[in-house]
């Protein structure tokens, strides 16, 4: 019966709740409706050029992704005299409410494309309102949802017109509201104490207690009224918290992605609503803090909004306002190389230090798909002790055993690690959210506190009015962790003081959903290799070049443009098709870009020559390959002995440039050797003195036989270069998702239509056309002269939808884990599925190469633009293309550029020039023509094993350069760095904001490296 009796005031309750709910809003007049409507978005400065109508409700203002301004002009009424108004503006998608003068008040929004309960169609306005009072506002409306605009059926071409998707922006409500604030505040008091009962035990007393307190509490309304009501809860709200109960600091937050499933230039709108929000949260509520991260993103109100971001920077200074996260934006830290990592901090860090005064010392990426482990390294030596994320709590098979732990690196470094125990960075400080946080705080017993992150995020807006409400209700109610309103760097730093007692979490940091983002958009993350590449290249000759010349303000600007781009769901693959026309155009002028800056340092660093050009290796190992000569080269010489052989267009020459240094080529009248080309449909050999290669009709690689260690790598039954299409349909997350059943939906493998030969004295060459699906494609297979590593250069025209080629290397190497090149080092993971956690990793990133090898002997796949790889036993295996259609319905189709390599070595890896050859087949060598030599070097030098000068670049903030040094074989070595006689060589951080006197020297220092070590040093000419 108890059940019974609860089950009949549970229902008296919501009934008295729901009712309360229609009676907030009293009554309400509308607003007259008037509205300029514009295609791209209208800064207020151009309002006036808008063409503005008169409307009404019901009118459709504007389709997808475009923009009106709203002008709204009313009286408050006599009889509302003393109440409590608000604006009711829904106008069917996005809205910034601005003041008569322009300036940002707060955003609202009409719900989201997935879930209309992060709606906020209130602008809480005069909380006692003058009878005849003006209210005078412009609302600038978008035509789109939180969550960007319906997406379209993925039969796109049926509907060519909405390729975007669809949206409709329709006035739906524009009035005055007059709003009965103590029933608001009855109602939230009920929802918090119903909610709070209803995720507890059915047997619990508390419940019990809560559900009978709120029956009375009805009772009281029916027969006193409101106040009565309010007065018979207080008992209920003023039961505390048990003294044992966790502590959990809430920030409000709004974490807005950068890009996703809206265009880069909505972001800065998206900005500017979230701000003026919560600045208008913290003029209401005394003790309410705001956080936001991602410099860029201040950057963008600075540069659009100056009036908006002087209020932000004020209530920073009152400590209102928490500046959190030390990148640029929040980064993808699978795909970026190791330097670009580094480039978020530098440029993050020195954001907020330069225009606020403070130094971040925590990492925040609450939604980012998996960490590197080479990142608590780059971190320290930024001076980041705290790390902060959720997204592990997505994971598929395996829980991750830690919400507070230490996170170590692959060179030993180390950083307080927290993860938000309610696993969201969206949290609705509802009591169902908050009691399993205790339950969820593995190391409880030890940490007795934590963070929540509370708020609308991914489309922003943050907290509303409701989350700071029911906050301020969580405080210290009986049932529920102590919720506190705090800064977030506070309790990270009391969480360290606990470091001692804490686990260590050593590695990567894998996670075990979101592998398709290795590989979606693969022209994106060709273009961001090539760029991170240029950068480097184009700083290094720039630095030789002098510093009175160096393009400081350019490359800023690159790296930065580069850096937005590495946003989670930019470079991953994950957002629509328009943020993709514009990061493909912006990097493809990055690189553009760094042509220029290279020709022009060129001629200030070389004299001009027209018969000469000159070969410029940036990479710390030797360049011994062979290069495309310019169109109009018929032949060259060096002074060394110089083989060119008849290429394509001009001739390709087999040079030999040392480490970070100059070669200089002469035009000469010889003809480059004649090659032969023949038909070799049935199969052919490409070999030199080292190793032999044998390719069937099909272009599988057949055999592998080193001469010189007489080692055959394929068996009868395995083969490699065996390209395969596979079913690729993810249960969810079509963008993101490989899910590994893929490997039971071979749909079939190449067929090649025809294969020619062609041989010369500098390399070798079989040309395939092949198809595959509704594709085609193109294979060079190429061998050098002196070379064991294999290249298959692939132009694919790609034509699929939901399929995935991948490349697959069975050879008969015997090892039980593969190495991977991450950023700045390498990692080894088991190639076995053993348990569940190696059966999660069956897809995991890898850089320039991967490896398997036995102590002797072993094989590298080496590429030049691809991440998704799996290493199964004595497989390597690499995710080319993928055609997913959600949320870009053509991701990936049409042409398609990349190479990947097989290369095996006669040693373990250590030994084997892996390093090299990746750097050959990627960095390559930058070719400056019309320039000759003189006697020019390079200013800075490195000598020592496996150690590369990664950086050589102008300072930030200094007029000196800035050398970045790593050791890469994971030992611990000695190096030399040699700089002009008279420079001081001293170390710093990666900020370049310390300098260690006392290991300083002059002209040359000696360097004793650990395994991995990133070592950045000023060079003071």
């Amino acid at each position: 019966m108890a059940h019974f009796h609860e089950t009949i005031h549970c229902n008296r309750i919501k009934q008295f709740h729901n009712h309360i709910k229609r009676k907030i809003v009293v009554d309400s007049i509308p607003l007259p409706v008037r509205y300029g409507h514009s295609v791209e978005p209208t800064p207020f400065s151009r309002v006036k050029d808008l063409a503005f109508v008169d409307g009404k409700e019901g009118d459709l203002w504007g389709r997808t992704w475009e923009s009106a301004w709203f002008e709204v002009n009313g009286d408050i009424p006599e009889a509302w005299d003393g109440a409590y108004v608000v604006l009711q503006a829904e106008l069917g998608g996005e809205i910034l409410v601005c003041d008569s003068d322009g300036n940002p008040l707060v955003g609202l929004t009409n719900g989201s494309v997935f879930d209309f309960s992060f709606g906020k169609p209130f602008y809480h306005m005069l909380p006692k309102a003058k009878a005849g009072e003006k209210v005078h506002l412009w609302l600038e409306a978008a035509a789109n949802g939180l969550f960007g605009v319906h997406k379209i059926d993925p039969e796109f071409n049926k509907n060519p017109d909405q390729f975007h998707g669809h949206y409709e922006g329709r006035v739906q409500a524009l009035r005055l509201v007059r709003f009965d604030y103590a029933l608001w505040q009855l109602h939230l008091d009920v929802e918090m104490l119903f909610e709070l009962a209803q995720s507890m035990d059915k047997e619990s007393a508390r419940r019990a207690a809560i559900i009978r307190g709120l029956s009375r509490a009805v009772s009281a309304y029916e027969t006193d009224g409101p106040e009565a009501c309010k007065e018979a809860l207080n008992p209920l709200m003023e039961m505390t918290s048990d003294p044992a109960a966790m502590d959990l600091y809430a920030v409000g937050h709004a974490h807005i992605d950068t890009g996703w499933m809206w265009p880069v230039r909505e972001t800065i709108r998206k900005c500017a609503r979230t701000f003026s929000s919560q600045l208008h949260l913290i003029s209401r509520y005394p003790d309410y803090v705001f956080g936001a991260s991602q410099a860029q993103h201040y950057q963008m109100v600075k540069d659009h909004y100056p009036r908006l971001y002087a209020r932000i920077k004020d209530a920073v200074k009152k400590g209102a306002w928490e500046l959190q996260g030390a990148m640029w934006v929040e980064a993808d830290c699978n795909v970026p190389s190791g330097e670009s990592l580094i480039r978020q901090v530098l440029h993050g860090k020195n954001f907020f230090m330069d225009e606020f005064g403070v130094e971040i010392k925590n990492l925040w990426l609450p939604d980012v798909f998996g960490y590197s482990a080479n990142l608590p390294q780059i971190l320290r030596r930024a001076g980041i002790d705290y790390f902060l994320t959720q997204k592990l709590s997505w994971s598929k098979y395996n829980k991750f055993p830690h919400k507070t732990f230490v996170w170590e690196g692959i060179d030993g470094s180390q950083v307080l690690a927290h993860f938000p125990p309610e696993d969201t960075y969206n949290a609705g400080v509802r009591p169902e959210e908050l009691r399993k946080v205790e339950a969820n705080n593995p190391e409880r017993g030890i940490v007795t506190q934590g963070l929540s992150l509370f708020g609308v995020g991914n489309g922003g807006g943050g907290p509303k009015e409701e989350h700071v409400e029911r906050a301020l209700r969580a405080y210290d109610l009986n049932g529920l962790p102590r919720y506190k309103m705090s800064h977030a760097q506070p309790v990270l730093e009391e969480l360290g003081k606990l470091k001692d007692e804490l686990s260590v979490w050593v590695g990567e940091l894998y996670l075990e959903v979101h592998r398709g983002t290795l590989t979606t958009q693969a022209k994106t993350k060709l273009l961001m290799r090539r760029g991170e590449e240029a950068l480097r290249a184009t700083e290094m000759l720039c630095a030789a070049a002098g510093l009175e010349t160096y393009p400081a303000e350019i490359l800023d600007r690159l790296w930065k443009t580069l850096l937005i781009n590495q946003f989670h769901d930019i470079l991953p693959g994950s957002s629509i098709n328009m943020v993709y026309e514009q990061t493909e155009r912006e990097l493809a002028e990055i690189i553009d870009t760094c042509d220029g800056l290279m020709a022009t340092a060129a001629e200030r660093l070389f004299k001009p020559a027209d018969d000469k050009l000159i070969l410029f290796n940036p990479s710390s190992t030797p360049f011994s390959d062979t290069v495309e000569l310019p169109d109009d080269w018929t032949g060259a010489a060096a002074d060394t002995a110089l083989l060119t052989q008849a290429g394509e267009d001009g001739c390709v020459a087999a040079v030999n440039v040392p480490p970070c240094s100059f070669v200089e080529l002469s035009r000469t009248s010889a003809a480059p050797a004649a090659v032969t080309v023949t038909p070799a449909n049935e199969g052919a050999v490409l070999e030199n003195d080292r190793v032999s290669y044998a390719f069937d009709a099909s272009l599988r690689l057949v055999s592998a036989y080193d001469k010189e260690t007489g080692r055959e790598l394929f068996n009868e039954d395995t083969a490699g270069n065996v390209l395969s299409l596979y079913e690729d349909r993810p249960h969810s997350w079509d963008a993101w998702d490989v899910d590994e059943y893929y490997e039971e939906t071979l749909l079939e493998q190449a067929v090649v239509q025809s294969i020619t030969l062609t041989q010369g004295p500098i390399r070798q060459e079989l040309s395939a056309h092949m198809t595959i699906g509704n594709s085609t494609l193109i294979q060079i297979v190429s061998l050098r002269q002196d070379s064991k590593r294999l290249d298959f250069e692939t132009e694919v025209d790609w034509q699929e939808r939901h399929k995935m080629l991948r490349v697959a290397f069975e050879t008969n190497i015997r090892a039980e884990s593969a190495t991977a090149e991450v950023q700045y080092g390498h990692i080894r993971r088991t190639n076995n599925r053993n348990t569940y956690w190696d059966h999660a990793c069956f897809e995991a990133v890898a850089h320039r190469w991967i490896d398997v090898s036995e102590p002797d002997y072993g094989v590298s796949l080496l590429n030049d633009c691809k991440y998704g790889h799996k290493a199964l036993g004595g497989t390597l295996d690499v995710n080319l293309l993928r055609a997913p259609t959600m949320p870009d319905p053509v991701a990936d189709i049409g042409q398609h550029s990349f190479t990947y390599s097989f290369f095996p070595h006669a040693s373990g890896l250590d030994g084997a020039g892996v390093q090299a050859e990746a750097a050959m087949l990627n960095q390559g060598l930058t070719c400056l023509e019309g320039v000759e030599l003189a006697g020019q070097r390079m200013p800075v030098s490195l000598d020592g094993e496996g150690v590369e000068l990664a950086v050589l670049k102008k300072a930030e903030k200094e007029d000196c350069l800035v050398a970045r040094v790593v050791e890469t074989r994971g030992r611990h070595t000695t190096a030399v760095i040699t700089a002009p006689p008279a420079a001081t060589i001293v170390p710093t951080n990666l900020m370049e904001w310390t300098e260690d006197a006392d290991a300083a020297a002059t002209g040359r220092l000696e360097i004793s490296l650990s395994p991995f070590e990133i070592a950045t040093f000023k060079i003071k000419i």
